[in-house]
């Protein structure tokens, strides 16, 4: 069963979709006390990965977990503008989602799944949050200063293949942002306070804690993924880290079916949960 409902934060109305686990699985299953919220990518990359967030999410219901999606405010169906979130909003909204959760669901575990950037920010809530035992990470922005640069050459080359010419270079993005207050990187507003936010950003070393569980998994060919992976094993000494081949699916909006990652993650949840159980 799934439920699709509005739940609030701050004074926004957040569209949540939560993904009851089966009967059949919940019999017995050792899945059936744990809750898992997803954290979506950011800007287009969570329009384009739209589909595989909601194949997983149903396909861990069926495998006896509770499931809620959610829009961060000012995305998708939840309120607010696009370009009046921060970093700080987004991380609250993951928190009431998690509240969220538990009150609709009963789960007493709760997990975060984050894909992108959607990472970094379970992972940010992941050192403040106690209630976080379990933290899945699809290959998570590691250093915001580069993903700066990775939207500043995506936008440019959009530009180049749009409209024949780079009309926003790093200079000129960086000078509108200080100017207005505001760019548009790829349909995307971006304002200076998120701006100053994403070069600074970095939740693997602002606390000691940390959750229990933590899978982190790079895809092949994804940029900055070896020096990415050794970042985190260095952040997260217990963490399982592995790397798998699989399409880039944030990339291209024809649905893919990411079925690595999705086996890979799953294994690894009932491997923790039969190792609890003994």
């Amino acid at each position: 069963m799934e439920e699709a409902f509005f739940f609030e934060n701050e004074g926004h109305r957040i569209f949540g979709m939560l993904h009851y686990p089966s009967w059949e699985s919940r019999n017995g299953s050792s899945s059936a006390n744990v809750g898992i919220v997803f954290c979506h990518a950011f800007g287009d990359e969570a329009f384009r990965t739209h589909r595989e967030m909601v194949v997983y999410a149903r396909r861990l219901a069926k495998e006896g977990y509770a499931v809620l999606r959610f829009d961060y405010r000012g995305c998708g169906d939840s309120e607010g503008n696009f370009e009046d979130f921060t970093l700080k909003t987004r991380i609250s909204d993951i928190r009431r989602a998690v509240d969220t959760l538990v009150e609709k669901s009963g789960v007493e575990s709760i997990g975060l799944l984050g894909l992108r950037f959607g990472g970094a920010l379970a992972a940010a809530l992941a050192t403040r949050d106690p209630r976080i035992e379990y933290l899945i990470l699809w290959a998570p922005i590691v250093n915001g200063t580069k993903y700066v640069q990775f939207l500043q050459q995506s936008q440019m080359a959009h530009e180049l293949g749009n409209f024949g010419k780079v009309i926003s270079t790093r200079k000129r993005i960086t000078e509108k942002l200080a100017s207005s207050g505001t760019f548009d990187l790829m349909a995307n507003i971006i304002s200076q306070e998120v701006y100053k936010e994403l070069l600074s950003f970095n939740p693997w070393k602002t606390s000691n804690r940390y959750p229990k569980h933590i899978l982190i998994i790079g895809i092949e060919g994804d940029s900055h993924k070896a020096s990415s992976l050794r970042a985190l094993k260095e952040a997260y000494p217990n963490a399982e880290t592995t790397l798998i081949k699989e399409k880039q699916f944030w990339f291209d909006k024809i649905n893919q079916n990411p079925s690595n990652l999705y086996e890979t993650t799953s294994q690894w949840l009932r491997s923790i949960l039969h190792d609890f159980r003994q």
